[in-house]
């Protein structure tokens, strides 16, 4: 009989014997027992692509040390004895699945014997289960890289992060998430990961988990009936999300705006100055968003009816902003982006007695460029567009102070223009929403 036997020999004979209690004259109800466990943590690492444990590897000989240390402290108490062992292995995706597979299986019984062997186990109290593929370990590493070293690096995490693990190929599955990284860039990227990014990953391990228990009687206590009171308890859960930071963007800014809801944008362009003129554009998918403009450059209108500028405009424009998804929810309408648009309004012009009054029609594409400006309180966008503008003129004029305007029914004017029709510097003012507080009641 082994050392450990023998001691849960005597753990569960002086458990039977406080259940039953003959000899004192004590029930089970006077004194019950129950156990008190505690958690033994091992890691064990391996070199990528093996199997076999290695105690000069990563430091497994002075884990290994201090465990059997706690390990041998914690079985000299009386009664003490082994409930159970469980070890947990995982890998690093660097190779093809099924290989990791039967290299997780090899890894997990390798372990078994190792720890059955150092601590006189039995292989039977061992259990063995795997994780897979470490791919949260993996994007931590990427997500580590800089852009200037690894350009490709939001490509990959964008792989990484949404692209499906498996995707059905005739009658099989493939693991599409590997087959995209592998042909990134010819295959430059697949080989700089396994040069650089997987061996320092430190994915390839075994945690091994060992409860040792031990029995306590719990002798009974008499309390007085006492009025249970009853507590209302505010539970908290507040809405975080991801840090993101890539190089391009201010990471307080980032860290701002992390969690907040964005709602819409205020805007003004600053070649309108001074004329009025006020916009919103709201942000909609990952990629889209629509805005509308409002110009009312009512600059002067001369009482004698000698001079006059009168403006009034509307402009809605669709857009689609690229590579939004390199910037995170919370900072929408930032980058490169193409749109259309589409403009109309009235005018009045007058100088010296004569002037046009008419409407214009304006269409077109453009091409804006935002950034975050004042740590992303603020954006600064410059906007180029091409397209027609179409107006209908009717000459007028004013043949005494104060009098009435006649038009010239004879004379018609009408303007086609097709070329640059837009340019705009805007101001922009981004609006979020802080991030909600859930709270749930619970009573104690």
């Amino acid at each position: 009989m082994t050392v450990n036997s023998r001691k849960f020999f005597v753990a569960a004979l002086s458990l039977c014997l406080a259940l039953v209690g003959g000899a004192q004259g004590v029930s089970a109800q006077e004194a019950p027992v129950s156990f008190v466990s505690d958690t033994l943590s091992l890691r064990l690492e391996f070199p990528s692509g093996e199997s076999e444990v290695r105690l000069g590897h990563g430091g497994n000989d002075s884990r290994l040390y201090y465990f059997r240390e706690m390990y041998e402290r914690a079985m000299k108490a009386d009664g003490v004895f082994v409930s159970g062992v469980s070890v947990r292995t995982t890998a690093s995706p660097e190779g093809s699945t099924a290989d990791n597979i039967g290299l997780l299986s090899r890894r997990g019984e390798n372990v078994r014997t190792f720890i059955c062997t150092e601590l006189g186990l039995s292989p039977f109290s061992v259990s063995v289960s795997s994780s897979g593929e470490d791919w949260e370990a993996f994007r931590e590493a990427v997500s580590a890289l800089s852009p200037q070293e690894a350009p490709w690096r939001n490509e990959a995490l964008e792989v990484i992060s949404q692209k499906p693990r498996w995707v059905k190929v005739d009658e099989g599955l493939e693991d599409s998430r590997k087959g995209d990284l592998r042909s990134m860039y010819s295959g430059k990227v697949w080989d700089y990961l396994v040069r650089k990014v997987f061996p320092v990953m430190k994915a390839d391990y075994a945690d091994v988990a060992l409860v040792v228990s031990r029995p306590v009687v719990v002798e009974p206590e008499e309390k007085p009936e006492e009025l249970v009171k009853h507590d209302t308890i505010i539970v908290e859960k507040v809405v975080t999300v991801e840090k993101y930071y890539d190089g391009k963007l201010d990471y307080k800014f980032a860290n701002r705006v992390a969690g907040k809801k964005f709602l819409f944008a205020a805007r003004t362009n600053i070649f309108a100055v001074p004329l009025i003129n006020v916009g919103l554009e709201f942000p909609f998918g990952n990629h889209w968003s629509v805005g509308v403009d409002y110009y009312y450059p009512f600059i002067k209108r001369n009482s004698l009816h000698k001079d006059c500028f009168e403006f009034i405009g509307y402009d809605l424009d669709v857009r689609y902003y690229l590579g939004s998804d390199r910037f995170p929810k919370e900072s929408r309408l930032l980058g490169h982006s193409f749109g259309i648009y589409g403009a109309g309004g009235h005018y009045d012009f007058e100088d010296e007695w004569s002037g046009y009054q008419g409407s214009f029609f304006n269409f077109g594409f453009d091409w804006k460029y935002s950034w975050p400006v004042f740590r992303g309180r603020m954006h600064m966008e410059i906007e180029i567009g091409l397209g027609i503008i179409y107006s209908d003129a009717q000459p007028y004029d004013c043949f005494v102070p104060y009098g009435e305007c006649f038009r010239r029914p004879e004379e018609r004017k009408i303007i086609r223009w097709y070329g640059p029709t837009r340019a705009q510097f805007n101001l922009v003012v981004p609006f979020y929403r802080k991030p909600i507080v859930n709270k749930r009641r619970e009573k104690k």
